[in-house]
């Protein structure tokens, strides 16, 4: 089981900038799924957060016909993600002038999977997947 995070620069349309310096990887949640979740918050001058709310919790079904992984809602990442957000921390935010500045409803995703650590675009592992290529290295 695994949750991924990335260090992340952010800049916002008014140029203000900041860079992740601390964060908390999540609990895995009571439950045996794999997706993902967002967070939104704002990012205060002084790089703490405030105004966390989660945006989004989904869960890896299936894979469609085309192979893409299809998504449903879910609520298992919210309570382990809102949590683990508490302790992202930011860099100072500075504008184009040097000023400081603060950074509204920046989006943060936390991953979820139990099969490989780095997921890009949404590429998850799904379980049969998972014990076919299991089995087939026997």
């Amino acid at each position: 089981m695994a949750c991924s995070v990335s260090a992340e620069v952010v800049i916002d349309e008014y140029g203000c900038k900041t860079r992740l310096t601390q964060m908390l990887i999540p609990d895995w949640p009571n439950a045996n799924y794999q997706g993902y979740s967002i967070v939104s918050f704002n990012i205060n001058e002084d790089g703490e957060i405030s105004k966390s709310i989660i945006k989004e919790s989904k869960c890896a079904m299936e894979r469609d016909k085309n192979g893409i992984i299809v998504f449903e809602t879910c609520p298992f990442f919210k309570k382990v993600s809102f949590a683990a957000s508490k302790y992202l921390k930011y860099k100072k935010p500075i504008n184009k002038e040097g000023l400081p500045c603060s950074i509204e409803n920046h989006k943060y995703k936390y991953n979820f999977s139990l099969y490989n650590i780095e997921i890009k675009n949404n590429d998850f592992l799904l379980r049969e997947e998972y014990e076919a290529m299991m089995y087939d290295s026997k």
